[in-house]
């Protein structure tokens, strides 16, 4: 899904790069890199790409954020549910412009996904 995805949004970006990776480097600079992450870059505009299965780099993930700059969170702390037993049932697919840092600065579409 990820391929088809990019197949079909990847011409809209053109040349254009997103400025830094989730790391803070400029992806400009990272552009001669050999390996998947450089293929990548040049492909689509963004290292984190592909099944790591298969070589790839992407990792899907749900980012959680609700505490303020500095808030110290002890994972697994006693009351909250075991990380373990964490799971959801996604039902759509959203398409993203994304800001500095990977952020998902503004929603294009949201995509149904079938059950």
């Amino acid at each position: 899904m990820q391929d088809d995805t990019i197949a079909v949004v990847n011409p809209l970006r053109g040349n254009l790069l997103l400025e830094r990776d989730p790391a803070g480097r400029p992806l400009s600079e990272r552009m001669d890199e050999s390996g998947p992450a450089g293929d990548n870059i040049r492909r689509t505009g963004f290292d984190a790409v592909g099944d790591p299965t298969q070589g790839g780099l992407f990792y899907p993930h749900v980012t959680i954020n609700w505490f303020e700059p500095g808030t110290s969170v002890e994972l697994n702390a006693t009351g909250w549910p075991p990380l373990s037993q964490f799971d959801g049932r996604f039902v759509a697919l959203g398409i993203f412009l994304l800001g500095p840092y990977g952020t998902c600065a503004q929603r294009l579409a949201a995509l149904p996904l079938a059950a």
